[in-house]
C-alpha cells in the first residue's frame, strides 16, 4: 500500500476511535443526569405528599382546638386587639372592666384572674396562651404571657379580633398544652419540609440547566456567541457525523488510489514484456544470440 494511503487510513482509524469514545462519554453523562433528575422528581413528589399530610394534620388540630374552645364558659369578644411590638409577650385587648372582665375580682380586692386568649385569623382560631392581666382599664386591657414566648411566636400573632376566656373546664389545660405542642411541632415540620422542598426545586432546576447544556453540546447551539467554533454550533453529534463523512471520503480516495496503482502496475508489466519481446526480435534479426554482449549493448 502506498505511504499516503497508510497515513490516511491511520488518520481515519484514529478519528473512528475518538468518535466512539466521545459518543460513549456523552451518552453516559446524559444517562447520569437523566437518572438524577428522575430521583429528584421522586423526592419532590414524596416531599409534596408529606407536606400535604402535615397541612391536613395541622388543619385538623386547629379545628379540634376551636371545638374545645366553644365548650368553655363565659367569653368576651375583643376587637381591635394586637400584640405589642416589643415582642415580650404583652398584648393589648379591646375589652376591659366595663364589659365585666376582672370587674368582680377588682371589686373584692382579689388578684386579677388569668385569662386565655384566642385570635381569629384567616386560617381559623389561633390559641395565643394564658395571660396575666397587668393593666385593666374600662375598655382596654394589657395582659402578659405567663411563660416566656417561643422564638418567633409573638411575630406570628395576628392583630384584629381576639376571643377571651376567663374560666377553662378542668382537664382542658393539659389538652390545650398537648395540642399547642403538636401545633408547634407541626409548624416546625412544615417549615422544614418547605425549606427542603425549595432545596429540591433548586437542585432540579440546576440539574435541568446542566442537562440542557449537555444537550446543547450534543445537538448544537444555534444561539452560540460570536466567535464560537463550528463544533459548538453544530454539536458533537453533527461534528461526529461530519468526521464520519470525511473518513468515508478519505477511504474512498485511498481505494481509488489503490485501484489506480494496480492499473499502472499492470500497464508497466505489459510495457516491460513488450520491450523484452522487441529486444529478442532485434537480436534474432542481427544473427546474434539474445544473450550475447553485443546484443545487450545494442539494447542499452
Amino acid at each position: 500500500m502506498h505511504v499516503l494511503g497508510k497515513v490516511l487510513l491511520g488518520f481515519a482509524v484514529v478519528l473512528i476511535i475518538v468518535a466512539i469514545f466521545l459518543t460513549t462519554m456523552t451518552l453516559e453523562v446524559r444517562s447520569k443526569w437523566l437518572d438524577q433528575i428522575e430521583k429528584k422528581q421522586d423526592q419532590l413528589a414524596q416531599s409534596e405528599a408529606s407536606l400535604r399530610e402535615a397541612e391536613l394534620k395541622f388543619q385538623a388540630l386547629e379545628e379540634e382546638l376551636d371545638r374545645m374552645a366553644h365548650l368553655w364558659g363565659d367569653a368576651w369578644t375583643a376587637p381591635r386587639s394586637n400584640p405589642q411590638p416589643n415582642g415580650n409577650g404583652v398584648i393589648e385587648i379591646g375589652v376591659g372592666e366595663s364589659a365585666g372582665l376582672g370587674a368582680k375580682a377588682k371589686a373584692q380586692g382579689k388578684p386579677l384572674p388569668a385569662i386565655h386568649v384566642f385570635a381569629k385569623g384567616p386560617e381559623g382560631s389561633q390559641y395565643l396562651g394564658e395571660f396575666n392581666i397587668v393593666d385593666l382599664r374600662a375598655d382596654r386591657t394589657a395582659a402578659k404571657l405567663t411563660r416566656d414566648p417561643h422564638p418567633g411566636e409573638v411575630a406570628s400573632w395576628p392583630s384584629g379580633e381576639y376571643r377571651v376566656w376567663q374560666v377553662i373546664p378542668p382537664g382542658r389545660l393539659t389538652a390545650i398544652s398537648d395540642i399547642e405542642g403538636q401545633l408547634f411541632t407541626s409548624k416546625s415540620m412544615r417549615r422544614f419540609q418547605q425549606e427542603e422542598l425549595a432545596i429540591l426545586q433548586k437542585q432540579i432546576q440546576a440539574s435541568q440547566e446542566a442537562l440542557d447544556q449537555r444537550l446543547a453540546e450534543l445537538n448544537g447551539d444555534a444561539a452560540a456567541p460570536t466567535g464560537a467554533s463550528q463544533e459548538v454550533i453544530d454539536g458533537l453529534v453533527q461534528t461526529l457525523r461530519n468526521y464520519e463523512a470525511k473518513r468515508s471520503n478519505l477511504l474512498s480516495e485511498v481505494d481509488q488510489l489503490r485501484r489506480n496503482m494496480d492499473s499502472q502496475y499492470v500497464k508497466l508489466q505489459s510495457v516491460i514484456a513488450a520491450n523484452k519481446a522487441k529486444v529478442q526480435e532485434m537480436s534474432q534479426a542481427g544473427g546474434e544470440p539474445a544473450g550475447s554482449p553485443s546484443t545487450v549493448a545494442r539494447s542499452k
